[in-house]
């Protein structure tokens, strides 16, 4: 990788430091940086492993940095835990015609992805123009660090999405389903309610109406419920 490429991040080694410029040109140091797992894993985390020596096939690099814990490498490999950086390339694969590297970039301040996907196809039609033999046909796609890191995995996230969805959805049914019936329960008990009240007062109404002269009669039997008007009588 490019020397500047953890810095282009915004990454700082938690031990140890980044690469520098002149170790990125052929013929320089060979140094490396450590992931944090493989520091624990390998080297049982030894505090005093940045500045020494390790060995990577019949090559001797120098560790300069162990990075942090929750650092992810944003490209597609299974697991990257040795980073170094060009210089240990051959002379051929640095050449025009190595088609052999992915790029990252960081767009500046209010700069946005259309303009800079202009930028760099206007970039590559020179660049065709003036190398045909290695640049014939090549183009420029950008495309946003978040959508390329996400897009094996959104179309599973709408999937389950919709999956919730469809659940929550058949709980409210059945909610309203069950409010339903309660409700209709609640309404056959009210009028059973109304129908036993009708089937109580309806003689005592029938007697009030049909027979006005009763006060005397049960004033004199002291019956409890009346009450005696020279007129009429009333039911408490």
């Amino acid at each position: 990788m490019s020397a500047n490429f953890f810095q282009l991040l915004g990454l700082n080694p938690i031990k140890g430091r980044n690469f520098l410029p002149t170790e990125d040109a052929p013929g320089s140091e060979r140094v490396a940086i450590l992931s944090y797992a493989l520091w624990w894993r390998v080297f049982g985390a030894d505090e005093g492993l940045v500045g020494r020596q390790i060995k990577l096939g019949d090559q001797l690099f120098t560790v300069i940095g162990i990075l942090p814990p929750e650092f992810k490498f944003p490209f597609k490999l299974e697991r990257a835990d040795i980073w170094t950086t060009n210089s240990i390339l051959p002379p051929g694969m640095m050449g025009r015609g190595a088609q052999n590297f992915q790029a990252i970039a960081r767009l500046k301040p209010g700069v946005s992805l259309e303009a800079a996907q202009a930028e760099m196809a206007a970039i590559a039609g020179r660049l065709e123009q003036e190398n045909p033999a290695t640049n014939r046909n090549l183009s420029v796609s950008i495309v946003s660090a978040h959508g390329e890191l996400t897009k094996d995995v959104s179309q599973k996230l709408w999937l389950l999405f919709g999956a919730v969805a469809f659940v929550l959805l058949i709980a409210c049914a059945n909610v309203a389903n069950l409010l339903l019936a309660h409700a209709l329960s609640r309404h056959k008990e009210l009028q059973s309610g109304v129908g036993i009240s009708l089937l109580v007062c309806g003689p005592i109404c029938s007697v009030v109406a049909y027979w006005p002269g009763c006060c005397s009669s049960l004033r004199q039997s002291q019956l409890a419920g009346f009450l005696y008007r020279p007129s009429d009588c009333w039911l408490f």
